[in-house]
């Protein structure tokens, strides 16, 4: 006996099965809907558990849902809430609480479990792929009003686990596209930029409404990337994974702590899942003090940071002037000519834009367009992300982006 819909049944009784294979069953036109579906049957029916493995869905049933972290006094599990601008101070405390509690869980099983590492393969004249991720915002919940009146749910947890999985979809039907034209691949560079997660604090002028507590965030956006990451496991020869906190996670009511942050501890959530996962072809980078990341693609440098720090518009003297710093600083750090690639995102823009010559990719929003970024005056744009190539020669060999409906 189960409490599963009749299109749920379906796809149980498929697996295990691609989430290809359950989408043609029923009748689906893309496989976002099935992540969908198998998360919403969890929720309907606890007892049933999904996972994937090489990009093959199958089940589990069990007792009862199993805690983010089983070691040490786990946080019950808590029921959503939509939490008003007046009742910030109030919950700081209880997160903060949450995230010390998470942070030392996390860091106790990290430091006895062995970190993922994998050599990242260069073969003359092949490429490399890069999914560059940053503002998803889980736990924000946002609505419409539509011109009859009604009032419609714009964007929400779901929302954004789907925008991610879209995003993934749509990097992998171009990479086919391109081997079908004679491109082969080495490496998929996912590139995590921060405030993945909404928390339950931000700034205290600044209305918003979540739709998850901050254990919910955490762990809703640790499973779906989780699961990003497997699938691109099963379809590259390698996956390199490189995290830059955001400003989201910091806690800033008076008094409040701000050694742990939650983007990081969505990192580290994320880092332990794939230490126990024994896949063995990736490579997991994480930064948890800095304000920028740099790393290495086909010999090529990029260079991250969030970019709350910086100016929505990099074509101002001041915009540009800053990141000529950043360029001076990688330059004199690594003695060397500096990054040839930056990535941002914080202003929920898609754009790209020139540094000394080097590439500048923004990157957008999974929200549309909502009270923050009218606020910074930017004219509203539609939810995007990118993709690109990366060639012996070029950082960015060619780039596409992806816009979210």
């Amino acid at each position: 006996m189960t409490n599963l819909t009749s299109n749920q049944t379906e796809a149980v009784e498929a697996m295990p099965a691609t989430a290809r294979q359950i989408a043609d069953i029923l009748g689906y036109k893309s496989t976002s809907g099935v992540y969908d579906l198998l998360k919403r049957a969890e929720r309907r029916d606890p007892t049933f558990k999904f996972s994937s493995e090489n990009g093959v869905w199958d089940y589990s049933r069990v007792e009862m849902e199993k805690p983010l972290v089983t070691d040490g006094g786990v946080i019950p599990e808590t029921t959503t809430h939509r939490v008003p601008t007046v009742q910030k101070q109030t919950i700081t405390k209880t997160a903060n609480d949450f995230l010390s509690e998470l942070e030392v869980n996390l860091r106790d099983r990290l430091a006895v479990t062995e970190p993922v590492g994998t050599e990242l393969p260069v073969r003359p004249g092949h490429r490399d792929m890069v999914m560059f991720r940053t503002d998803d915002h889980f736990g924000e919940c946002e609505t419409e009003v539509l011109p009859n009146g009604d009032v419609v749910e714009s964007f929400s947890s779901e929302i954004a686990r789907e925008r991610v999985f879209y995003h993934l979809e749509s990097l992998l039907g171009w990479k086919d596209a391109l081997e079908t034209a004679g491109y082969t691949f080495d490496t998929v560079h996912l590139l995590l930029n921060g405030d993945h997660v909404t928390n339950e604090s931000i700034f205290e002028s600044q209305p918003h409404y979540i739709d998850q507590r901050l254990r919910g965030q955490v762990r809703m956006a640790s499973e779906t990337y989780v699961d990003v990451v497997r699938t691109l496991a099963a379809s590259f020869p390698a996956v390199q994974v490189i995290c830059q906190h955001g400003n989201h996670g910091e806690l800033r009511a008076s008094g409040a702590s701000h050694e742990a942050n939650a983007d990081d501890l969505f990192y580290d959530a994320i880092d332990l899942a794939l230490r126990q996962s024994g896949l063995d072809n990736i490579r997991f980078v994480t930064n948890h003090v800095d304000t920028h990341t740099e790393f290495s693609m086909r010999g090529h440098r990029g260079y991250m940071r969030h970019g709350q720090d910086g100016l929505g518009h990099i074509g101002t003297t001041s915009g540009v002037k800053r990141w000529q710093s950043w360029l001076l600083e990688s330059i004199d750090t690594n003695q060397d000519t500096g990054w040839d690639v930056g990535y941002w995102g914080h202003f929920h823009e898609l754009k790209w834009e020139p540094v000394n010559g080097r590439p500048v990719l923004m990157g957008g929003t999974l929200a549309p367009s909502g009270d923050y970024v009218n606020s910074l005056g930017i004219a509203p744009g539609r939810p995007g992300a990118w993709c690109h190539t990366v060639s012996d020669d070029e950082a960015v060999d060619q780039l596409k982006p992806v816009y979210f409906q």
